[in-house]
């Protein structure tokens, strides 16, 4: 959906499982430096939208990923995605 800066920008992962249902992802690291994706947001898709906006006006180096998936799996919680 949106490209950000190639070397220092953030990435978040909106997940349409239809337009009254989409989840917005970002990940984020605890305080040992093991980092994990968690839901950011959760709502249609105009309200994901609109914390989209939010998130890229204060972070211009923004990745907005955009995945279809009707059964609502991102596979964002498989232990492979998760750095530590």
């Amino acid at each position: 959906m949106r490209r950000g800066n190639i070397t220092s920008g953030a990435i978040i992962v909106k997940v349409i499982k239809s337009k009254d249902d989409v989840k917005l992802f970002h990940n984020i690291a605890d305080h040992t430096g093991n980092s994990s994706w968690v839901i950011l947001s959760e709502g249609n898709e105009y309200e994901i939208d609109d914390a989209i906006n939010k998130q890229i006006s204060f972070d211009n180096d923004l990745w907005v990923v955009e995945v279809e998936e009707k059964d609502g799996r991102s596979l964002l919680d498989q232990d492979y995605l998760k750095r530590g």
